[in-house]
């Protein structure tokens, strides 16, 4: 008896020893992001290239593919290409400079860095998210679940090479530039103000402010935001949260002059902006993207409020939050003065809304047994429905991959056979929200399409179509 009695106690210290409850915290936090980059590695390994890809392989000289275009085989032809791109198509270099910079390899590159870049969009939110040092298991689940569900058109911002440079790619860097303000906020010594700091947020501040529109505007509001919340609470303000805002605020406004903002008009279906269609527009999308998002934002902050009673606590978790909020509120108000709005230029806001969410869930005192219970509970419902998810997505994906490969096959084939007039047959229509086919443009019925004249440049050949 005496044998089991110090068994028990050995068991107990070891469960109540902090130092291994840490230990085995780190290493489940990061099997977890291992576990998160395999599973998006297989939808990449997965997906083909697919619409702006085939164009963006080569300088960027016109809207349709002219005769003696160039494939991009380095850094100075992509400086030359955004050059032209900024003058005949549109601002967002930061954007179309990583998307081209991963056309220059072999798809199998993109595959593995963007899977990485899922994961670190994931450890961004994380950090933006959780103020303390203590590791927050639940915290890190919740948002990878989020990303998986409320991410609009997952297939085109996240697995589409170019919609991953514009969107995925764009909020990381967005992310990374912002942390310094957030975490100077809980403290004033973890981005130290010196010179070399001061250069760096200059850099970073450059390429953020670059990046996309209504993102990239939501911002610069919050840097202004986290200043004046530093201003307020008698925080000092250091000299990098300047140049940081500063050089953002240029960029941006490069990025919003672009001449080839106009000049993209031309090719536009809707080439004016009807204001009233917009709000109407912008209001009905922001409504089926973010209904159940709002309503976790609810959830939480009700647990938040109902496991709490520290004053100060809650007027500062609460600010915060607000702040990101507002700031997402500010990148959807401003897209009713787009000629386009598809639900993909949402991923900014949402993914601002995600840490707002997990800022409050942080604070919450998970110390009542009930609250275990339903924490729980919700992760393993959600972690399966999940998994169905995922398991039906990867289908659909695999699907359309093969038929690929299978057009591919043809293309080669013909091209053997002296063929250079080809016809393949169309893809399977396109089921999941995951695919990056769905929603994105590839061969049609017509040669002359700018598509299919851009995948016959790509491949090789005099023009070709698809057929059903």
């Amino acid at each position: 008896m005496k044998k089991n009695s110090n068994t028990l106690k050995f068991k107990s210290s070891i469960n109540n020893d902090p130092e291994i409850n840490s230990i085995g915290k780190t290493i489940s936090f990061f099997l977890i992001l291992l576990l998160t980059f395999g599973m998006m590695y297989i939808l990449n390994k997965n997906t083909h290239f697919t619409s702006d890809d085939f164009r963006y392989h080569f300088m960027y000289e016109s809207f349709m593919p002219t005769d003696n275009v160039e494939r991009i085989s380095s850094f100075s032809d992509i400086i030359k290409s955004m050059y032209n791109h900024y003058f005949m198509w549109g601002g967002r270099i930061t954007a179309h400079t990583l998307v081209q910079f991963f056309l220059m390899f072999d798809k199998q590159f993109f595959n593995i860095i963007n899977s990485i870049a899922f994961v670190g969009l994931a450890t961004l939110i994380y950090l933006h998210s959780n103020v303390s040092k203590k590791i927050n298991i639940p915290l890190l689940i919740g948002i990878i679940l989020s990303l998986w569900f409320f991410l609009p058109q997952f297939g085109l911002t996240i697995l589409w090479v170019s919609g991953a440079g514009n969107y995925l790619w764009c909020t990381l860097i967005i992310l990374l530039f912002l942390l310094p303000y957030r975490k100077h906020l809980e403290n004033e010594n973890y981005f130290k103000d010196s010179v070399l700091n001061f250069i760096i947020m200059i850099i970073i501040g450059f390429l953020a402010g670059w990046t996309n529109e209504n993102t990239g505007g939501a911002m610069i509001l919050l840097t202004m935001l986290f200043m004046a919340y530093y201003k307020f609470t008698n925080i000092r303000i250091p000299k990098w949260a300047f140049s940081g805002f500063f050089s953002g605020s240029i960029s941006f406004g490069l990025l919003a002059l672009a001449p080839g903002n106009n000049a993209r008009k031309e090719y536009l279906v809707n080439k004016t902006v009807d204001i009233f269609k917009n709000i109407g527009n912008v209001f009905g999308t922001s409504f089926t993207l973010m209904f159940g998002l709002t309503i976790l934002l609810l959830v939480v902050l009700a647990f938040f409020l109902i496991t709490n009673n520290n004053i100060q606590l809650i007027n500062k978790s609460l600010t915060i939050s607000f702040m990101y909020v507002l700031s997402a509120l500010a990148g959807i108000v401003v897209l009713v003065v787009s000629p386009q709005i598809p639900a993909r230029t949402w991923f900014g806001p949402i993914v601002f809304v995600i840490i707002a969410i997990g800022n409050i869930y942080s604070n919450i005192s998970i110390d009542f047994k009930s609250l275990h219970i339903i924490l729980a509970v919700a992760l393993i419902g959600f972690t399966i429905k999940f998994a169905y998810s995922y398991n039906t997505a990867y289908k659909d994906i695999v699907k359309t991959y093969k038929s690929i490969n299978t057009q591919i096959s043809t293309i080669n084939t013909e091209k053997e056979n002296g063929n250079l007039d080809i016809e393949i047959k169309n893809i399977p229509k396109v089921q999941s929200e995951y695919n990056a086919f769905r929603g994105s443009r590839y061969i049609s019925d017509d040669k002359e399409s700018w598509i299919n004249k851009w995948m016959a440049k790509y491949y090789d050949v005099n023009s070709i179509i698809g057929v059903d």
